[in-house]
């Protein structure tokens, strides 16, 4: 083809690593143009040099997909380089759920590098940018041409990188969290919190505080004796939010007559998101009437954190807009089952904030809705239960990672 001076064969006939050839483009181009599927190097294996023909008019591409490296990307993009992200899903096929396939939909390994007074070169085959295909480890190939920027070629590599670049979204820094979470990560496990309102003064003085709930999940979640828990407490006067390691020492259904109680704190499960804490009082008769269980909570220690909603259950969603190359009715027919959507794409950012688990602790000001015991006719739903799975990020007062019933020492989340 005219503008094309010379095409290789990377790594070569006795093949190998191709990591020596891509350093040396690295060094001598003025810029990076690139498409890769799963990208887990960066700088530490390139040097700067990386993020440099990345940035300025250099870009990346990279599909979300695991084994991508969310973290050195966020490296690269720190250091100036301009990363994005392909944020769609397959849909899978019946057969292909039986086979187990990899998620596979931006699979491109394309590379255009631009030099400033040298032909540019351009790099096709398939050399994901990870550890075992750039070392030889795996048996890989990649085509190298080196081409005029007056070639056609070269004009249909610019064209179909800024198409695929379109079609992406740029690496956002405050996003990481939603990026892993899209891959599949389990971020943190949830525990069981009980969320209440009140005077955390008063509540660290008393140590203990009995719940009265009103529904058949309050009583079954808070049955166990020796239940460990986390009690969030949401202060009315400063919209603080102060958590406590609990256990459950006390535990009951109140269908016996008779029964009562002496002075005490306590909070009734009025059908508010977060119960006041009363007292230190006996607690009226009356909440014998509108509650069905009762359990007394011990605090066992103070921890400092905060706690989070969980994220969406589910991380893709069909896709709506019709592809914009439809496949044609037989090469459609080529699927088990042709009418169904054949790509997902992922739930937007905004759903996962809003109960995400790595971003922000829930709003207090939002969440703080105190009603008396009189208003016992709100009804109760899955959200207004005494006991909730949220995250907690905490520690404790040696400053280790605070885990139920597993204290370990901090790792990542450090101050």
């Amino acid at each position: 083809m005219k503008g094309i001076q010379s095409i290789a064969l990377e790594p070569g006939s006795n093949g190998g690593e191709v990591f020596t050839s891509l350093s040396k483009s690295l060094h001598l181009a003025a810029s990076l143009r690139a498409a890769v599927a799963y990208w887990c190097v960066g700088p530490k294996q390139f040097g700067q040099n990386l993020s440099k023909r990345l940035g300025g008019a250099g870009f990346l591409c990279v599909d979300v997909h695991l084994p991508t490296d969310i973290d050195i990307l966020a490296k690269m993009v720190a250091s100036g380089s301009n990363v994005y992200l392909y944020l769609k899903n397959p849909n899978p096929q019946p057969g292909e759920l039986k086979m187990h396939f990899p998620p596979h939909l931006m699979h491109l390994k394309m590379l255009l590098f631009d030099y400033d007074a040298e032909p540019a070169e351009l790099w096709v085959g398939s050399h994901n940018w990870t550890a075992r295909a750039l070392t030889g480890v795996n048996i890989e190939a990649s085509l190298r041409l080196r081409l005029e920027k007056q070639a056609a070629l070269y004009g249909d590599a610019i064209n179909f990188l800024n198409g695929v670049r379109a079609g992406c979204i740029p690496f956002d820094l405050g996003a990481i969290d939603y990026y892993k979470w899209l891959q599949g990560n389990a971020l943190e496990e949830p525990m069981w919190v009980m969320e209440l309102s009140g005077v955390h003064t008063i509540l660290e003085a008393h140590k203990k505080l009995t719940v009265f709930g009103k529904s058949d999940h309050d009583y079954k979640n808070l049955k166990s004796v020796d239940k460990s828990i986390v009690v969030s407490l949401l202060d009315p006067t400063t919209s603080q939010e102060s958590l406590y390691e609990a256990t459950v020492i006390d535990t009951g259904y109140l269908s016996d007559s008779g029964f009562t109680f002496d002075s005490r704190l306590y909070a009734v499960q009025d059908g508010s998101p977060r119960p006041l804490v009363s007292g230190p009082a006996i607690p009226p008769p009356t909440i014998r009437g509108r509650a069905k269980s009762w359990a007394t909570i011990s605090l066992i220690d103070t921890l400092v954190g905060a706690t989070f909603e969980l994220p969406p259950a589910e991380r893709w969603v069909t896709e709506l807009e019709p592809e914009k190359k439809p496949l044609l009715p037989d090469l459609k027919n080529w699927f088990p089952r042709p009418e169904k959507p054949l790509v997902q794409r992922a739930v937007p950012k905004e759903a996962f904030e809003r109960g995400n688990i790595g971003m922000a602790p829930t709003n207090p000001s939002r969440e703080l809705v105190i009603r008396s015991a009189a208003s016992s006719s709100v009804a109760l739903g899955p959200s207004h239960q005494l006991l909730r799975k949220k995250v907690v990020r905490a520690k404790r007062g040696d400053g280790k990672v605070f885990v139920i019933g597993k204290p370990k020492k901090m790792k990542e989340w450090d101050d």
